[in-house]
């Protein structure tokens, strides 16, 4: 008797094959994704070149033929590639989205990288060319871009566009948003030192979405003097007090052990009542370390003194 998965499979094949609305293709595709197979590529290549833009638009915003790259995905080769690359350069402007579809941009690209890396490497740094075809709500298709780069290890690529929007030639300004600006410097945690830190020095960016990912890289990366220097540095002199409990925070969360003492340093001067507190339930965490026991006894004595 054949399962009710594999009766729930073929009815959603049907459904593929007869309908063309947008409220049931959704939901058929879905179904589908759990339950991939070569033999529906026919259909599926099929489906998206239907509902391709013509006389009248049948996908408005990309959002079907996003699930029909999702599903090949599932079971991607190379005569998907074709799909894959239509849905990159898919540009479909409209009243509501200036930058559509950018949902079946991204996923063209995430589906390609799965296929064939170095095009999907050359289709990424294209998206990012244009960041005026991206969504300024949500960044897409540049922050599919951006992690593409980063998880296919193209750093640098990563590393021009990073620098290229921390400090726009000529002083002319930038239209990638911070948010996929810092998505670009958090996939560098693994470059040298030196090279982070001459992106960090040339930044003319005060945007906090872009310092928080300055602050993740360099407790991210391996042990440095010079990364803790310029961590220490940034905990004493930034006036931004989310920035500031951010920083002491991701230090704990992500046991950047090798900072602990450049963190005791910082708490040794720190004045501040609410940055005291700050430092004091992030310490809190660590109790238990005699080091961190007697910097703590002095933060609460400061504290008591302070109110």
């Amino acid at each position: 008797m054949r399962s009710d998965r594999s009766r729930q499979r073929e009815f959603a094949i049907e459904l593929l094959e007869q309908s063309d609305s947008p409220e049931v293709l959704p939901a058929v595709l879905d179904v589908l994704a759990q339950q991939p197979g070569s033999d529906l590529r026919p259909l599926l290549h099929a489906k998206f070149a239907a509902l391709e833009p013509g006389p009248r638009k049948r996908d408005p915003g990309g959002f079907v033929r996003a699930a029909i790259v999702r599903v090949l995905q599932g079971v991607a080769g190379p005569e998907d590639v074709p799909i894959f690359e239509r849905a990159i350069t898919a540009y479909e402007p409209t009243p509501a989205d200036t930058n559509g579809p950018t949902i079946l941009r991204a996923a063209g690209l995430v589906a390609l990288a799965a296929v064939d890396a170095r095009s999907a490497a050359l289709q990424a740094v294209t998206l990012l060319a244009r960041p005026d075809r991206s969504s300024h709500m949500t960044g897409e298709p540049a922050l599919t871009a951006v992690r593409v780069l980063a998880a296919l290890g193209e750093e640098m690529a990563l590393y021009l566009f990073a620098l290229a929007g921390l400090r726009p030639l000529g002083g002319v300004a930038n239209a990638t948003s911070p948010e996929v600006v810092a998505e670009a410097v958090r996939g560098l945690s693994s470059l040298p030192a030196s090279h982070l830190l001459a992106m960090f020095n040339v930044s003319s960016s005060n945007d906090a979405v872009i310092e928080a990912a300055f602050i993740d890289v360099a407790i991210e990366h391996s042990p440095d003097a010079a990364l803790t220097t310029w961590l220490a540095t940034f905990l004493r002199t930034t006036r931004n007090d989310d920035l500031y409990a951010f920083a002491v925070t991701s230090i704990v969360a992500k046991h950047g052990d090798h900072l602990l003492a450049t963190f005791q340093s910082v708490a040794a001067t720190e004045t501040a009542p609410a940055r005291l507190r700050t430092l004091e339930s992030s310490l809190a965490m660590l109790a238990g370390d005699s080091r961190v026991d007697a910097a703590l006894a002095e933060i609460r004595t400061r504290i008591a003194l302070s109110s």
